[in-house]
């Protein structure tokens, strides 16, 4: 290395040490990462330049022990992350296939539940059935009452029967699973919720009342500590609680193991959004694009597209939100976002060829 060589190198060096971390003072660690990306990039454009000006350097004096030569830049990457086809559970009508992934299952469909590794689906009123790469599996003996509500672990929690057997609440998880003949009182309840020690949260018929179920100690106990602007009817899962909602607004809980229910956060929303896996994000359509809230506050994901529905998670960082027209039951356009990158993507074909992220025709998703 010659002497504008070594001098070039060492003031490039020193540039790069001389870098200092920013000091990040902010409660939104997206807002906060983005930022940094961003000096990140702004520093990386800078030491780029400064490199090109070696090139050049050396472009003249010639490269040691070779011939002059050009250098081509690096090639741009090749699509986009976001833009990668659906791994969320959809159904199609025109080949009435759920698709799971790169497998496809034959089934009737009118509802999709889905967390974390568990599908549920509705064939019919009072019908659902588990579904998995080796095909549908009916959920319990009788009619199911209300919506099956599925746990942080993948414990399915409902109510089946009629008013002429009876009911019964039952539990399935992969280390097996339990029933209980719930009482005359508690006649016509629904499952609303699965917490991580196993109780299961029900709602009462008339919708004024909550209580849980241990499958362990085969009791039924109420649930108090309820604001009065509570929405009983409304109450429903978040993952290692509750979300109760009050008029415009969404507070995330919990049931101690006292069966009081205790308040850790709120947010604005109407409840037509979903949670993140761990709970601790909530995402809702909202004016511009989709809001993100979280206990430290919230911030908005920009999507300038109207009739967006939240359908659900694919990992705590990336949400998928569609186009939904209510009236045609169509689904028109689907869109990945990033919490942390705060920008979102079209997803891409999910067969070569098509026109939109499926084949034309009726579309169901998990929260449409």
């Amino acid at each position: 290395m010659n002497d504008l060589e070594q001098r070039l190198a060492r003031e490039l060096g020193s540039l790069a040490t001389d870098l200092d971390a920013p000091h990040v003072d902010t409660p939104g660690l997206a807002a906060a990462g983005r930022r940094e990306r961003v000096r990140r990039r702004s520093v990386v454009a800078g030491l780029a330049a400064a490199a090109v000006a070696v090139v050049a350097v050396l472009g003249q004096t010639g490269l040691p022990g070779g011939h002059d030569r050009a250098v081509d830049p690096a090639p741009a990457p090749a699509g986009d992350a976001l833009g990668r086809p659906l791994e969320l559970p959809w159904w199609g009508a025109d080949d009435g296939q759920l698709h799971l992934g790169d497998a496809q299952v034959a089934v009737d469909a009118t509802a999709i539940l889905h967390a974390g590794r568990t599908t549920l689906v509705r064939t019919d009123p009072g019908a659902w059935v588990r579904v998995d790469r080796g095909g549908p599996n009916p959920l319990g003996d009788g009619p199911v009452s209300g919506t099956p509500v599925i746990g942080a672990d993948g414990t399915v929690a409902w109510v089946e029967g009629d008013p002429e057997t009876g009911w019964s609440v039952v539990v399935s998880s992969a280390t097996g699973g339990s029933a209980l003949s719930l009482p005359p009182d508690a006649e016509g309840s629904t499952a609303v919720g699965v917490l991580p020690d196993g109780r299961v949260v029900l709602r009462s018929a008339d919708a004024t009342e909550l209580s849980t179920w241990d499958p362990d100690g085969q009791r039924i106990r109420p649930v108090t500590g309820l604001s009065a602007e509570a929405q009983v009817g409304l109450i429903g899962p978040r993952p290692g609680g509750l979300v109760a909602p009050s008029p415009q607004t969404l507070v995330a809980g919990e049931v101690d193991d006292r069966n009081r229910f205790r308040a850790l956060w709120e947010t604005d929303g109407d409840g037509s959004g979903a949670w993140s896996g761990d709970g601790e994000q909530y995402a809702e359509a909202a004016a511009g694009g989709i809001r993100i809230a979280t206990r430290a506050g919230a911030t908005v994901v920009p999507l300038e597209q109207g009739d967006l529905r939240v359908v659900g998670w694919e990992s705590d960082s990336e949400v998928v939100v569609a186009q939904y027209l209510a009236e045609d039951e169509a689904v028109t356009g689907i869109w990945r976002c990033s919490v942390v990158e705060l920008r979102c993507a079209l997803v891409e074909p999910s067969q070569p060829g098509a026109d939109a992220f499926v084949p034309g025709g009726r579309v169901l998703l998990p929260g449409l």
